[in-house]
């Protein structure tokens, strides 16, 4: 990929993720900074690997692989900074220090799961995902909704891990070895479940 390419792609896709970032922050009550430097680098490293993976594989990546990689990135080089809860964030004085007690320090492990959790709703939205022959994408969306909020509520069955499902998973992805082939497996599981709920 030319660096020409590289920066049109960027050019498109950064602004478009810059948004989806601070809706996400909305949505989850949280007050933060989001820098857009930052996530010019997250579009520019996922599609060198969007086209590496191409090379190798000579053929379309499939949707949830591409979801997954945009948030890995996110989760690599962390865009979101000084993250708090909104509650707490009202109540600061301009001239009161930073509150590093009520920092959400992993906010980034966060978004970046339900990043890639909207990018595949997006996707069945835009029909790159169809999940059922029966149902409106209406319904459709009704269903992968209502899965994936009893997924990442969900506790893990192996009895080792500990707390819901969305909590694991931020810890392993903060702690541990965690790529983006971790959360394409868990968007797999995801519609898996999704289809055999449109299939009832």
């Amino acid at each position: 990929m030319s660096p020409e390419i590289e920066m049109e792609r960027c050019e498109e896709l950064a602004p478009k993720l810059y948004n989806a970032l601070l809706s996400l922050l909305e949505k989850a009550e949280i007050d933060a900074h989001v820098s857009y430097k930052i996530v010019e680098e997250v579009t520019i490293h996922f599609w060198r690997d969007i086209e590496r993976l191409y090379a190798t594989h000579h053929e379309q990546i499939h949707a949830t692989k591409a979801c997954s990689y945009l948030a890995f990135w996110v989760r690599k080089l962390k865009p979101i900074s000084d993250a708090l809860p909104i509650p707490i964030a009202e109540r600061i004085d301009g001239s009161e220090n930073f509150p590093h007690h009520a920092e959400i320090n992993d906010v980034n492990e966060q978004i970046s799961v339900h990043l890639a959790v909207q990018l595949a709703r997006n996707c069945i939205r835009d029909s790159r995902i169809v999940v059922s022959d029966k149902l409106s994408i209406k319904e459709a969306l009704k269903v992968f909704d209502n899965v994936t909020a009893d997924y990442l509520t969900s506790e893990f069955e192996d009895g080792m891990s500990m707390g819901m499902r969305f909590e694991s998973i931020v810890y392993d992805m903060r702690f541990r070895t965690f790529g983006p082939h971790h959360l394409t497996h868990m968007l797999t599981h995801m519609l898996r479940e999704v289809f055999k709920e449109c299939a009832k």
